[in-house]
């Protein structure tokens, strides 16, 4: 898996999805140890608008990495029949 647990690639998403900026840099919650990156990273989408626990952030992040993880991985399938696409 090419992406570590790191909490900071959630924060551009978070950014760019509530059309915020954050105001977190990168280098500033890589700072941070781990716990302190989910409860600053859910304080500042508290500061905009958006109620998450760290709890919920670690949450999302979670998925988040699941899905990049699934991404990654997927190899598409060559499938027996023929399929025509309207």
């Amino acid at each position: 898996m090419r992406h570590r647990h790191d909490h900071c690639q959630i924060r551009p998403v978070y950014g760019k999805s509530l059309g915020k900026d954050l105001g977190l840099s990168y280098r500033t919650l890589r700072s941070w140890e781990q716990q302190g990156q989910l409860t600053r990273l859910a304080e500042r989408l508290t500061e905009v608008g958006q109620t998450l626990t760290a709890t919920d952030v670690k949450r999302v992040v979670s998925v988040y990495q699941a899905n990049l993880q699934a991404a990654e991985e997927y190899v598409l399938a060559k499938i027996p029949v023929p399929i025509t696409l309207l």
